[in-house]
């Protein structure tokens, strides 16, 4: 096995543990740490993540991301970002 690259939030590491409040926190935290370390530019304003019990639309063992943010250098410009991370 080669070692990973300590690039991306490593979403899928996640998919084997069971889904509880503390699943959500933990995938939240990965994704802010990630941003925060290679991405230090951008300021997130709201991150939610969203299992497919909670929208019918997200596939089954898979995690739905919304995710709001700006440019610090562009506080007056905002984006979303949407994804689903299937595995």
């Amino acid at each position: 096995n080669p070692k990973k690259a300590p690039l991306g939030a490593h979403l899928y590491d996640l998919f084997e543990q069971i889904r509880n409040g503390s699943l959500r926190e933990r995938i939240a935290d990965r994704i802010i740490s990630q941003i925060s370390t290679w991405m230090p530019f951008v300021q997130l304003d709201e991150l939610n993540v969203i299992f497919q019990e909670e929208d019918s639309s997200i596939p089954e063992n898979s995690i739905g991301l919304r995710i709001l943010f700006r440019i610090t250098s562009r506080p007056d410009f905002s984006s979303l970002f949407e994804h689903v991370v299937t595995p």
